[in-house]
């Protein structure tokens, strides 16, 4: 799938995108900052505004359309600096994580370290059949 494809939805200052290359969280996504920016303190207050508006969006999703229960946020940027040249970009990492086992496009997504730390290199790609099927309802309760 493009990127475009994977776009849940974008506002003036934030895209964001399924990762359907690591779905071990049902409903894992990236948000992206539309702007260069290299580190946090650089967003400018309506940035920060209209990010808790992604977050309250993208959580209000999750629950309604997914059944999730809560949600592990977390913006690494650590790989940016594996590189001769640094170009960081600010962006967030949002796993959804569930109490229950949810069962979507025939496949079942259970949350097996739920009420801990969620395991980091984790590679549940899914078809694209399935993406769509995740993108799908989330678009419904956006």
């Amino acid at each position: 799938m493009t990127d475009a494809e994977r776009t849940i939805f974008e506002t003036l200052y934030w895209t964001i995108c399924l990762r359907t290359d690591d779905q071990e969280y049902l409903g894992r996504a990236v948000v992206v900052c539309k702007r260069a920016v290299a580190s946090i303190p650089e967003l400018t207050a309506d940035e920060w505004s209209d990010l808790q508006q992604v977050m309250k969006k993208y959580e209000y999703a999750c629950v309604n359309g997914l059944g999730a229960t809560m949600f592990n946020w977390t913006c690494l940027m650590n790989e940016a600096y594996q590189h001769q040249l640094p170009d960081p970009l600010v962006h967030w990492h949002v796993r959804p994580r569930y109490a229950k086992s949810v069962k979507i496009g025939g496949e079942t997504f259970t949350d097996e370290r739920f009420g801990h730390h969620y395991e980091r290199k984790t590679d549940r790609a899914v078809s694209d059949d399935v993406a769509k099927e995740i993108l799908r309802v989330l678009k419904k309760c956006i």
